[in-house]
């Protein structure tokens, strides 16, 4: 039993450093994915931002996280920036000013949201007027040529 709690707490007393040492590293990475950001480079600076978040997705890589949701929804990939946004807003720990930040992206983000659902139903809704509109001229051609061969059999030729 002694052999077993020296060894989970050399264990415990290793990884303190290691996980400091992620935190640390995800410290710096988020900070070259705002530089990255900053040079315009938003591939690089999404790659750079998902690495740090998994290194740690704690409220230490706010930053990173921040970067993730604004780039995805400056590409128009609001669904996946939502859901980047929920996991930001749940992290405990965020100072009032970055939750102050996620309720507005969140507002914002939500109303491109409604506004590209509506779009859609309306263009859906045109797709199937238009479907529509073109079955009636079809029906009326088609039963027009049934009734036009009719006649010509019987050799009645209109």
């Amino acid at each position: 039993m002694t052999r077993f709690l020296t060894a989970l707490w050399l264990l415990l007393l290793l990884a303190g450093p290691a996980m400091a040492g992620d935190e640390r590293r995800a410290g710096e990475i988020q900070r070259q994915a705002k530089e990255a950001l900053a040079n315009g480079d938003q591939d690089e600076a999404l790659r750079l931002a998902q690495r740090a978040i998994s290194l740690e997705a704690g409220p230490s890589t706010w930053l990173a996280q921040q970067i993730r949701v604004e780039i995805l929804e400056r590409r128009g990939d609001l669904v996946q920036s939502m859901r980047h946004l929920r996991e930001y807003l749940d992290i405990d720990g965020l100072f009032p000013e970055h939750l102050a930040w996620g309720k507005e992206a969140k507002a914002r983000i939500g109303k491109k949201l409604s506004a590209l659902e509506q779009e859609q139903t309306t263009r859906r809704s045109i797709g199937i007027a238009l479907a529509a509109g073109g079955a009636v001229p079809i029906g009326l051609g088609v039963g027009w040529l049934g009734n036009y061969g009719d006649k010509t059999a019987a050799g009645n030729d209109p």
